[in-house]
């Protein structure tokens, strides 16, 4: 598993108006990298994009505010995604009573895809188990200025302690839901199972007994045996399958892409809607 976020964001965007075959500038612009001429996105003439140095500066004004510290960043897509992570320095800070590093995510697109957003990424410190949960909160997309003076960090910071504690309560519900072998594997099938069918008895015992099914039952009996029987710790297994059984060289901090991410959420919906 990777265990930390890149310390720095090394590159630019550039702006590039495109022109037809006969030279007139048109209302299309390409978003590129600097440092290897990547084309990232295209956009109209009226979107604003954010350039990495300003995120970097809104993450070092909250840095500042206090309670924070800027641990780095991530990119996706070759860059047209970009993520930082800021530590909250909270001290004491748990998780149905388990010690954890949680960070205040923020994220941003340079492809014209995303809004800026934000979210919480927790770290249990026991197992390093990773869980990431993102909301396009601010709901603006890329068009004026931006202004990020105090109102703004203050707002910002404001729907991350809403989001955080909505997990936290989402998480000591599930420690209230319990669970058998039956429901675990019916997750498991539901987890890996990769045709638009629901699987048949056949396919169902195939699923169990892949080596994916396996190594996502061991991890499940793992973090169940530590943390009991309930949908916490059943959790806590898929948890541990992302973050220190996928195989996967281009896993990112936070399990915020891919196959990490998209199991984690399933896995976590599964439990708050099909876990009684």
């Amino acid at each position: 598993m990777k265990k930390q976020p890149k310390k720095e964001l090394s590159w630019e965007i550039k702006v590039q108006p495109l022109k037809t075959i006969t030279g007139i500038e048109t209302n299309t612009r390409a978003i590129m990298r600097n440092d290897n001429n990547a084309v990232l996105g295209y956009v109209s003439d009226r979107y604003k994009p954010l350039a990495n140095r300003e995120l970097i500066k809104l993450c070092h004004t909250i840095e500042k505010s206090g309670h924070f510290r800027v641990e780095g960043y991530e990119e996706f897509k070759g860059g047209k995604l970009v993520m930082a992570f800021i530590r909250n320095l909270t001290p004491g800070l748990k998780l149905n009573g388990l010690e954890l590093a949680e960070y205040f995510v923020i994220g941003n697109s340079h492809d014209g895809s995303r809004r800026l957003f934000i979210g919480t990424t927790q770290n249990l410190i026991r197992c390093e188990n990773q869980f990431s949960s993102i909301t396009p909160l601010y709901k603006t997309f890329h068009r004026g200025s931006f202004d990020f003076e105090k109102e703004f960090v203050l707002k910002l910071k404001e729907q991350y302690e809403i989001g955080r504690r909505t997990l936290y309560t989402n998480f000591e519900a599930l420690e209230r839901k319990k669970v058998n072998r039956k429901l675990i594997d019916q997750m498991v099938i539901y987890l890996l199972n990769t045709d638009r069918m629901l699987p048949d008895q056949e396919r169902a015992k195939q699923i169990l007994s892949s080596n994916n099914g396996v190594l996502l039952q061991d991890s499940i009996t793992r973090e169940t045996r530590d943390l009991g029987m309930n949908a916490f710790g059943l959790m806590n297994g898929v948890t541990w399958y992302t973050s220190h059984e996928i195989r996967n060289t281009k896993q990112h901090f936070g399990n915020l892409s891919g196959v990490a991410r998209e199991i984690n959420e399933k896995a976590f919906n599964y439990c708050m809607e099909m876990i009684p």
